[in-house]
């Protein structure tokens, strides 16, 4: 039973890494385009890095997680085949 629950959720982490860059491109460009319409350059400079921080983070995380699991999953794998 464990091996499945480490697909699932290596395959979860495995999915939500394109769907944070999606989110975290949108949020640049919006960025962008506020900081075109207002034309504050401090602010701007400082809310782009923040973001590309934070969001930079998030995908590091989940690719930390997904390997984790995936390493588990690996290994139920291998126990299990030395069993039958």
């Amino acid at each position: 039973m464990g091996g499945i629950i480490f697909v699932f959720l290596s395959n979860y982490f495995k999915i939500k890494i394109p769907q944070t860059v999606k989110v975290a491109l949108n949020s640049i460009f919006e960025l962008v385009n506020a900081q075109k319409a207002t034309g504050a350059d401090g602010e701007f400079i400082e809310m782009f890095g923040d973001q590309v921080i934070k969001y930079s983070l998030y995908v590091i995380g989940f690719a930390i997680v997904m390997g984790v699991f995936m390493f588990l999953m690996r290994q139920t794998i291998i126990v299990m085949s030395r069993l039958i």
